[in-house]
């Protein structure tokens, strides 16, 4: 699937757009936008390694 054409064509637009909503903004504005990425790539990351390792939740 991450490697389809499609997802592929998903992705470039995605970035594209980020890109074309980010032009010009400030360094400070900018730097929000990244922690914001990083921090919700670090959560993205953490849930599927919790579904590798079949981890349960107590809710």
């Amino acid at each position: 699937m991450y490697s389809s054409p499609e997802f592929v064509q998903l992705t470039n637009g995605c970035r594209e757009l980020v890109e074309s909503a980010a032009a010009g903004l400030p360094a400070s504005e900018l730097k929000r936008i990244e922690d914001a990425f990083l921090i919700s790539s670090r959560y993205e990351y953490l849930f599927w390694e919790a579904a590798w390792q079949q981890e349960q939740w107590t809710v």
